[in-house]
């Protein structure tokens, strides 16, 4: 399997929302409370996705031949979205888009460490791809999470 990382192009934010928030209903929505939930609503609409590429951040569409595979939005300190499609779920795919991601860390000069504000679902995933745990769960800023870090050099 080979992946291909195509970032986001200015026709395709209407799209990645719509996929964005399909993923946060079905896997993040159950950890967040009801202002969390309107303000990731609105961090992921298409407007604030562009705005937030117009100032750097990166967005990938993770893909296998024409296929969509996931999602990853970054900047230089922080992952703000990682997302596999269900069907890929469990099948390398996602250690395969982190192994990615740090090879674009590398080759860019981003940064020595990324951080990520990983939700409960996705603790053990994010452990088995690197990450390490920094903080303790907390229910801060309208959901459920633990801020892990992964080492990049």
């Amino acid at each position: 399997m080979e992946l291909s990382y195509n970032n986001i192009e200015s026709g395709q934010y209407e799209q990645a929302s719509a996929f964005i928030l399909e993923m946060y209903e079905r896997h993040l929505k159950r950890y967040y409370t009801e202002k969390g939930d309107d303000e990731y609503r609105k961090f992921a609409s298409a407007s604030d996705l562009e705005k937030r590429a117009k100032k750097g951040n990166k967005i990938f569409l993770v893909k296998e031949d024409d296929e969509l595979v996931g999602l990853m939005e970054f900047d230089k300190k922080k992952l703000h979205q990682f997302f596999i499609v269900d069907e890929f779920r469990g099948r390398g795919y996602g250690r395969m888009a982190i192994n990615w991601l740090k090879e674009f860390f590398k080759e860019h000069k981003m940064g020595k460490s990324l951080d990520v504000s990983a939700s409960p679902n996705a603790y053990l995933a994010f452990e088995k791809m690197g990450f390490e745990p920094v903080s303790e769960e907390s229910g801060d800023h309208g959901k459920v999470s633990k801020l892990m870090k992964l080492k990049i050099a």
